[in-house]
């Protein structure tokens, strides 16, 4: 199916066989093929499928191609149009995603700020995240980078958990499904926070997972407006927490713990993704 990243038939198949082809913009496409027994030739007289039957060996030998031209999608899907395609129909999800997050997003934050009863004016005054900014967020037009969602997230007096849309949990044992993660990804660096815990407002303590591309960091982020500690350990990749205007470099292993009362970056140096585990420990005043 030319175009939309379908299979011929391939050669060799018998009859009543069927072929699948590819999942293109989450439907599944299905085509099936009978492929007919050959009709023996008349060696008296020639036969109008001769040449059809020709045609059909050279098929063989051949393959057919969706395109001849240099660089296309091959038979097979395969090639760099075909990985063009699934490229585009993940970039097309991604969007979709993406939008439902900052709409959900953007509702939370301004019913929260209308319910603390602040003006725009206001919360930008207290979060320190400009008027503009706000507004778009509100508005769902733009997806805040992680230093300026922890900043809207202080301003609302909620933790960044909380404003992302993970839910308290008194159950006794308590489950999260991967696919029930809440996951935040800046949008600028590629930085992801995957929520690995409940919030509980007892003990004050949350289990996050974070990833950083290589070369990228989470910008600085502010203190929090509750005394709270990090404890960090390093699963893969290189991170180096800045921190009172030093350098630490971490790796695959090591740990470190800080109580965060100045402003503070993890970024990554290496030339692979650094996967790091935070345990983010509260002490109210």
């Amino acid at each position: 199916m030319p175009g939309l990243g379908g299979r011929l038939a391939p050669s060799g198949m018998e009859s009543g066989e069927a072929i699948h082809c590819r999942r293109v913009h989450g439907t599944a496409l299905h085509r099936e093929w009978s492929v007919s027994p050959p009709v023996a030739a008349d060696p008296e007289r020639p036969s109008r499928e001769a040449p059809i039957v020709a045609m059909a060996e050279r098929t063989r030998k051949f393959p057919a191609r969706l395109d001849a031209t240099p660089g296309s999608t091959s038979a097979d899907g395969s090639g760099p149009a075909g990985a063009a395609l699934e490229q585009r129909s993940a970039d097309l999800e991604g969007k979709h995603e993406k939008h439902a997050v900052a709409a959900s997003l953007g509702v939370r934050v301004r019913n929260q700020r209308k319910q603390l009863g602040l003006t725009l004016d206001e919360f930008a005054a207290r979060s320190g995240v400009s008027r503009a900014m706000i507004s778009k967020v509100e508005r769902s037009e733009k997806s805040p980078t992680l230093s300026v969602l922890v900043r809207l997230a202080a301003g609302l007096n909620l933790t960044l958990s909380s404003l992302l849309g993970s839910q308290p949990d008194k159950s006794e044992v308590s489950i999260i499904r991967m696919k029930d993660r809440v996951i935040f990804r800046d949008p600028e660096s590629g930085f992801e926070r995957h929520a690995l815990s409940q919030i509980d407002a007892d003990n004050g303590v949350e289990i996050l997972m974070h990833r950083i591309p290589a070369g990228q960091s989470s910008g600085v982020l502010p203190v929090y407006s509750i005394p709270t500690e990090k404890y960090v350990i390093v699963q893969e990749g290189e991170l180096v927490v800045h921190l009172n205007d030093q350098d630490r470099l971490l790796g695959p292993g090591d740990t470190i713990h800080f109580e965060i009362t100045t402003p503070y970056t993890f970024s990554n140096p290496g030339k692979m993704d650094c996967t790091y585990y935070v345990m983010l420990v509260r002490r109210p005043k």
